[in-house]
């Protein structure tokens, strides 16, 4: 707080010389779990993210922390500190990094960015967002500070169909994978990537009650999934009614070899029920992104 005061001192200082007084605000928005070409969306209004800022003169690397850790929330208004905040003199340049959900446990650093630790997908189903780290930001009448949030995590769920006659029922009642990591950590440089914890093991992706029939049905009950290379049995346990009216329990299963699943990608994975030859087949195309 001493140092943004200092700051906003010196800015009216510099303001008393001509220099415009600009007020620090943000326009933070969610990129989409989709093509990099599909729209992102808004923010929640409701929500609030955390932002580190960095202030520097123009043409250097003598930086000086001007934010750290600093919950920005949106008062009806405008996007904006818990403190009203000036941008720093035209002769200085500003860095920021951000982060959500504010509150949640995150490393910040300049050489590595955002990080999220440990994270446990099996004990916390959260969307972790990031930015990259933006330099450079000068001060410009109306200047906001623009932050495209990205997904550090990807999100995968089922969709169905069978072959089945009209005189035959089946009833999806459960979907998992065999092998999986859902807990690691997280650095949004240089790269973003994530290093697995623990062990792979079988995760629930869907439960419930679903009828399938000739058209693709999805399932529901995705979930936020740790990006990794994915070599994998999935597992569909489900009850067949024959034409005769005759209901078995079945659990049918089929291989996901080598398939990598990236951060901030939705994956619908589709899959076949053939109930006279008792398969189930993985479509080809199930990496389509939405």
């Amino acid at each position: 707080m001493l140092l943004s005061l200092l700051l906003l001192a010196c800015v009216h200082q510099e303001t008393d010389h001509g220099e415009v007084d600009v007020e620090l605000v943000f326009e933070p928005f969610v990129s989409a779990l989709t093509k990099a070409e599909a729209p992102a969306g808004a923010y929640p209004a409701g929500e609030s993210f955390g932002v580190d800022m960095w202030s520097y003169p123009a043409g250097t690397e003598q930086w000086t922390s001007f934010l750290s850790n600093e919950k920005i929330s949106f008062d009806g208004e405008k996007w904006r500190p818990q403190e009203p905040l000036r941008w720093p003199s035209v002769t200085h340049r500003l860095a920021v990094q951000a982060w959500a959900p504010y509150g949640h446990s995150v490393v910040r650093s300049i050489s590595e960015g955002i990080g999220f630790d440990d994270v446990d997908l099996e004990r916390e189903q959260t969307d972790l967002l990031y930015t990259e780290q933006f330099r450079d930001l000068s001060k410009a009448p109306g200047a906001v500070v623009s932050l495209p949030l990205r997904h550090a995590l990807c999100y995968v769920d089922f969709a169905m169909r069978t072959n089945a006659m009209e005189s035959e029922t089946i009833t999806i009642r459960r979907v998992s994978m065999a092998a999986i990591y859902t807990r690691g950590d997280f650095r949004s440089l240089p790269e973003p990537h994530w290093r697995s914890r623990g062990e792979r093991h079988e995760v629930e992706f869907f439960s419930g009650e679903v009828s399938l029939s000739a058209v693709n049905q999805p399932l529901g009950g995705g979930r936020w999934t740790l990006p990794q290379v994915v070599g994998s049995l999935i597992r569909v346990e489900l009850d067949y009614t024959d034409s005769n009216g005759i209901t078995l329990h079945e659990t049918v299963e089929t291989n996901l070899m080598d398939k990598l699943l990236e951060p901030g990608r939705q994956y619908t994975l589709t899959l076949s029920y053939l109930p006279r030859e008792g398969q189930l087949l993985l479509d080809d195309s199930f990496l389509k992104e939405l």
